[in-house]
């Protein structure tokens, strides 16, 4: 009986592990970045909702999370009375999609059911928001580009240069000329790995496993292909990478640019790098300033000046679609 017993135990105790894991595996389906993200939306929400009392039952006190919203009990317009202080309070329709795919992660984590009307009325108050921001942007009360601007070629060419002589940032420079090239994101960049790397002839070939619009990695199957640039050696990636792996080597990392929030470095860096007179006369001269230009504004260049050739030249919009991770559409 002691056996059977202790056979018992043991088998209930893998179960209890199994389950524990379980929830871990589902919960890989966001990155950390993402959920928490989301969670602090909804710490607002409930905060909201706790300041008032005829909406204080919505929330419980947690022990561990604070305020927690309980869904199960919050209306249609609950929800609308919080995206109008909000917008109230400034936020951009691009800021308050953010709380809504909170809202979404919500119902789904607590598996709730949202309320009957809760699409429908949410889409009017959107599209609402939205005409009202394009009106505004029609009378100059906003400005017509949101978010950063894209950098012209000729500005990545003169940053770039800059980066790699005179500010003497070999790692700034590198991750600036490889992300052009790859045509992705930061956090791309910042997360590639020495297994990534790898060499096809004369073409430098570097894999992205995974990107925002692909978390699951099934399109990105193929690596991308980068080549030399003898004429222009400011923004040749083999350049680029071998000068950083002289300045920054590392061998104990299996990750290219080694260290927590690389992307945020390279961001500090490259608004740290357009602060004096040269800058300021350049910004000006391709009619910016230095808060138009960001690490995504990379990525929207490259994608620019791929798409900016002759109809008897240049990739096609299919192929820049496809390098940038950009939707073809169902």
């Amino acid at each position: 009986e002691e056996q059977v017993e202790q056979r018992n135990s043991s088998q209930s105790a893998n179960l209890d592990q199994l389950d524990g894991d379980i929830m871990l595996t589902k919960r890989k389906r966001l990155v950390d970045v993402t959920r928490r993200s989301y969670e602090s939306s909804l710490k607002r929400l409930a905060t909201f909702f706790d300041s008032d009392p005829s909406t204080a039952h919505l929330v419980r006190r947690d022990e561990q999370s604070g305020l927690a919203v309980e869904a199960q009990h919050v209306s249609t317009q609950d929800v609308l009375r919080f995206f109008q202080m909000l917008r109230n309070s400034g936020l951009s329709v691009a800021a308050l999609a953010n709380y809504r795919s909170g809202l979404a992660y919500l119902y789904k984590e607590s598996g709730t059911s949202k309320p009957a009307d809760y699409d429908e009325e949410l889409s009017k108050f959107f599209a609402g928001v939205r005409r009202e921001e394009a009106s505004e942007r029609q009378h100059g009360l906003r400005k017509a580009q949101a978010g950063k601007k894209p950098l012209d070629f000729g500005m990545y060419q003169w940053l770039a240069h800059r980066l790699l002589t005179q500010v003497l940032d070999p790692f700034s420079h590198c991750f600036q000329v490889i992300m052009w090239n790859l045509m992705c994101r930061a956090n791309n960049v910042a997360k590639l790995c020495f297994s990534h790397l790898s060499w096809h002839q004369d073409a430098l070939l570097i894999s992205i496993p995974k990107t925002k619009a692909d978390q699951t990695g099934d399109r990105n199957l193929e690596p991308k292909h980068l080549y030399a640039n003898p004429n222009e050696p400011a923004v040749c990636p083999v350049l680029a990478l071998a000068v950083y792996f002289l300045v920054h080597s590392e061998p104990t990392s299996h990750y290219v640019f080694y260290g927590g929030s690389q992307q945020w470095r390279f961001s500090s860096s490259l608004q740290s790098a357009l602060v004096d007179a040269d800058a300021q006369e350049m910004l000006e001269l391709y009619g910016l300033e230095a808060g138009d230009i960001g690490a995504h504004s990379t990525r929207k260049g490259s994608g620019k000046y791929a798409c900016s050739g002759s109809s008897g030249g240049g990739p096609s919009i299919v192929s820049v679609s496809l390098r940038c991770g950009w939707s073809l559409g169902d």
